[in-house]
């Protein structure tokens, strides 16, 4: 595996050095490496397998992926794959960096926080992308266009494509992951939330430690807080609609402890589970 130097890796003195490249089986591959300089490639055709930090992931058209420095990375075509096209643009560290801090102005996000892979397939985002890069591969080796155009229209595509990645990162932060979603979900049905914390990890096959980390990023709550407050209210419903003593309601809410049921439920409505039902049978 070898390192590329920018200086090394195009024939156009600048900043910034768009490509657009074919992949097929009877072009000699470029070999696994790292380089001292930001990159990313967009999709355009095809599928791409991309060998990325020890791993193999199958790129598809409209998917666009960032390569930091030192990344470890081959472009290779997968089998059953006759020939795929992608953009590629390499950009100096010195130019990548002072724009990602122009965009995100005082704020202290890194590069390195990232999301380095989205898809934006079948996007407005990827028409607008692929134009706009045909466009400066149009002009980037025109020498009747004046440098300071060539570079102001780069910039314009990599601010682009930076404000992409950042507002992926940041919708990824915010929405829950699809496993968490499912669990909260799965819970809620009583003979879930019955059987306790053991079913829950078991339904998310994560650790405690994990399940319980995730449940105070995305809800603000623990799952043991969680399951409380679903056997809470199925008590509620219980006492309203079924002739139960207060003992089998809290049982059949997954109570095993009266002393412990009677505590939380006033801490919870203020008020005793006899009391409730008498105010709610009052109503």
């Amino acid at each position: 595996m070898g390192k590329v130097e920018y200086q090394n890796a195009i024939i156009y003195p600048a900043s910034f050095y768009y490509t657009r490249q074919e992949l097929r089986h009877d072009l000699t591959p470029f070999p696994e490496h790292n380089h001292d300089f930001y990159e990313f490639f967009l999709v355009v055709s095809g599928r791409v397998l991309h060998r990325f930090n020890g791993r193999n992931v199958v790129l598809t058209p409209g998917m666009i992926q960032l390569i930091r420095p030192e990344d470890t990375h081959q472009v290779l075509l997968p089998d059953g794959t006759i020939e795929a096209v992608i953009y590629n643009c390499n950009i100096k560290k010195g130019e990548f960096i002072p724009l990602f801090s122009f965009l995100i102005g005082n704020d202290r996000c890194s590069v390195d926080e990232l999301i380095q892979t989205m898809d934006l397939v079948n996007s407005p985002e990827f028409s607008s992308l692929s134009r706009r890069i045909e466009k400066i591969l149009e002009l980037q080796c025109n020498t009747n266009i004046p440098d300071f155009l060539r570079g102001a229209l780069s910039r314009s595509i990599l601010s682009e494509v930076i404000c992409l990645f950042l507002e992926r990162t940041v919708r990824n932060e915010l929405l829950e992951p699809e496993w968490l979603q499912t669990i909260f979900s799965e819970m809620r049905k009583p003979e879930n939330f019955m059987a306790g914390l053991p079913r829950m990890q078991a339904l998310a096959g994560r650790s405690r430690e994990h399940l319980s980390r995730m449940f105070r990023q995305y809800y603000g709550i623990t799952p043991r807080e969680y399951l409380l407050e679903l056997r809470l209210c199925r008590v509620t419903e219980l006492l309203a609609y079924q002739n139960l003593s207060i003992l089998e309601a809290a049982c059949r809410a997954g109570f095993n402890n009266l002393a412990y049921f009677r505590k939380c439920f006033r801490a919870r409505f203020g008020v005793t589970p006899k009391l409730y039902r008498k105010r709610y049978q009052d109503v």
